[in-house]
C-alpha cells in the first residue's frame, strides 16, 4: 500500500494534479513507517489510499495515455490489473490490496471472506448413498457411521465421554462450529503462505464482475493460487553452453495484443485478446530449447515459466510459446500478424561467411545434415531437389539443383540456381523454398519443415573453433 501510494503521488505531481492529502507534514511519516503500524497511522494510511483512489478515478483518457510513460521514466511499478483495474465507472485502485491491508486494522473483512468460503464449502452438493446431500450433512453422517462401527480411528478422532456418549461432539451446532473454525484457520494459513511466497496474494487479475469486495478478494485469491503451483514444482533449467543448445541471451519484442469480437453459443460478443499473452519464437530457438532439455522429449509448442520479484509485486510468469513454422507463414498472409514478416524481422541480420564448411573445415553435404532426407521445394508449378552446393565467395553460392516431378523423379537440371545470393538466414530460407519446403514421404512430395531443420544444423555447425578445450559455446563462435 505504502509503495503504491508513493508511486501514484509521483504520477499526480508530474501531471500537475497533486493528491489532496490530510496533512503534508505527516505524509512521509505515514508512507515511510517501518515500525509496527499504530492504529492512528493505519487510519491515516487508509484515508490517504481513499484520496489516491479518487485521483486515479478522476484521470481522463488523455491523462491515462501519459501514465505509462511517467511510470517508465520514473521507474514506477504500476501494473495494469495488478495495482489498478478498469471498472464500469472508470479506473480504480485494486480494492483487493485495500482488503488485505484492512486486516491490520480489523479481521472483520477476513471473517466475511471466511464465512463466504464456509458457505461455498457447506453448500457443495455430494452423493452419499442413494441421496444427494450437502457436504456438511454428509460429513456428519460419515462421522456417526464411524462411531456406530466403534472404529479405533473414530475413537481417536472424537473420544467418547466417561458415560460412553459422543453426542456432544456430533451435535449439529457443535460440529458446525468445529467445521467453521477449521475453514477459517485453513483460509488464514493459506493467506499467510501466499503472503510469504508472493508478497501480495491479491494482485493476480480475477475474471468476471464482482458484486462485493469479498467476492473480488475470493476470486483474486483463487487466481493467485492457481498460478502459484510452480512453487512446490521442480525447476528444469536449460543445459548451459551446449553447442546445439540455447544461447545465454536472446532478443524479445513485446507488442500489443489485438482484440477481436467473439461469437459463441451463448451469444457473447465481448472483445477477446487473440493471443492472450502467447509468444511466437524462432523455429531455430525452439530447436535449441529442445536440445537443451535433454531426455525430456520436448518438441514444438512449450510453456515457459518464470518468477519476477519487484518492489510492489512478486509474480509468476507463464506463457505459451509457439515456434514459427512454414505452415503458419503460408497461412497468415493478410492476417493481423503476417508470420513471414515476423520471421524476416528475426532473421534478416546480414553476415559474411561460408555456410558450406563446418567447424572442422569439412564440406557440408545437405542431405547428411538432415538424417539422409533430401531437401525439396516447390516454386510455381515446378518442383526442385537440392543435391549439393558451393561457396563462390562474397556471399554468392552455386546450388546444384535438379528439377523433379511430384514423385521426386528427375526431369532436368535447374541452371537458374547456378548463382544465388545469401546475405541472411531469411535469404537462405527463401532460396530453399521458403514456406513451400517439401520432402519425399511414401513416394510423394509433401509440405515439410526440412529447410528449417537444415538451417538449424548450419547455425550450430558453422563457425570457428579456437581450440581451447571443450567444444562448446565458450570456444566456438
Amino acid at each position: 500500500m505504502q509503495s503504491i501510494i508513493k508511486d501514484w503521488a509521483v504520477v499526480a505531481e508530474k501531471l500537475g494534479k497533486p493528491i489532496k492529502i490530510l496533512d503534508e507534514t505527516n505524509l512521509n511519516k505515514i508512507l515511510n513507517n517501518t515500525e509496527s503500524i499504530h492504529p492512528k497511522n493505519t487510519e491515516d494510511l487508509f484515508k490517504l489510499w481513499k484520496e489516491c483512489d479518487k485521483f486515479v478515478n478522476s484521470l481522463t483518457k488523455e491523462e491515462w495515455k501519459k501514465v505509462s510513460q511517467i511510470a517508465s521514466e520514473n521507474k514506477l511499478e504500476l501494473a495494469d490489473e495488478l495495482h489498478y483495474s478498469k471498472y464500469a465507472d472508470g479506473y480504480r485502485l485494486n480494492k483487493s490490496i485495500l482488503l488485505n491491508a484492512s486486516r491490520l486494522k480489523s479481521l472483520e473483512t477476513f471473517k466475511n471472506y471466511s464465512e463466504q468460503e464456509f458457505k461455498k464449502f457447506t453448500d457443495y452438493k455430494v452423493n452419499y448413498g442413494s441421496k444427494e446431500s450437502n457436504i456438511f450433512n454428509t460429513l456428519l453422517l460419515r462421522v456417526k457411521n464411524l462411531h456406530e462401527k466403534d472404529s479405533k480411528f473414530a475413537s481417536w478422532l472424537f473420544p467418547k465421554n466417561s458415560n460412553g456418549s459422543v453426542s456432544n461432539y456430533l451435535d449439529n451446532k457443535k460440529f458446525e462450529e468445529s467445521l467453521r473454525t477449521y475453514v477459517y484457520f485453513t483460509n488464514f494459513i493459506r493467506h499467510q503462505y501466499l503472503d510469504l511466497t508472493t508478497k501480495e496474494p491479491y494482485l493476480d487479475p480475477a475474471k468476471g464482475k464482482f458484486d462485493s469486495d469479498e467476492k473480488e478478494l475470493s476470486l483474486r485469491l483463487d487466481a493467485s493460487q492457481k498460478r502459484m503451483v510452480i512453487f512446490p514444482g521442480t525447476v528444469e533449467n536449460y543445459l548451459q553452453n551446449s553447442l546445439r543448445g540455447v544461447n545465454h541471451k536472446f532478443n524479445v519484442a513485446i507488442v500489443s495484443d489485438p482484440e477481436e469480437k467473439v461469437f459463441n453459443t451463448r451469444g457473447e460478443e465481448d472483445d477477446q485478446k487473440i493471443f492472450d499473452g502467447a509468444s511466437y519464437i524462432s523455429p531455430y530457438e525452439s530447436r535449441m530449447e529442445n536440445e537443451s532439455l535433454i531426455g525430456k522429449g520436448a518438441t514444438g509448442t512449450k510453456k515457459t515459466l518464470g518468477m519476477s520479484v519487484h518492489k510492489n509485486v512478486s509474480s509468476l510468469y507463464k506463457w505459451a510459446e509457439f515456434p514459427i513454422t512454414n505452415w503458419k507463414m503460408k497461412n497468415s498472409k493478410g492476417a493481423y500478424f503476417d508470420m513471414e514478416n515476423v520471421f524476416k524481422k528475426m532473421h534478416n541480420i546480414p553476415f559474411n561467411l561460408d555456410l558450406t564448411t563446418d567447424f572442422f573445415g569439412d564440406h557440408i553435404v545437405p542431405s547428411k545434415f538432415t538424417d539422409g532426407r533430401d531437401i525439396y521445394w516447390k516454386k510455381g508449378f515446378r518442383y526442385y531437389k537440392l543435391k549439393d552446393w558451393k561457396f563462390l565467395g562474397d556471399n554468392q553460392y552455386k546450388l546444384i539443383v535438379d528439377e523433379v516431378d511430384k514423385n521426386g523423379n528427375k526431369i532436368d537440371i535447374a541452371p537458374e540456381y547456378d548463382l544465388v545470393s545469401v546475405n541472411t538466414i531469411y535469404d537462405l530460407w527463401k532460396v530453399l523454398g521458403g514456406y513451400n519446403s517439401m520432402e519425399l514421404l511414401d513416394g510423394v512430395l509433401e509440405d515439410s519443415e526440412i529447410n528449417h531443420d537444415f538451417i538449424y544444423e548450419l547455425i550450430v555447425n558453422v563457425g570457428e573453433y579456437d581450440g581451447s578445450g571443450e567444444f562448446d559455446q565458450t570456444s566456438v563462435r
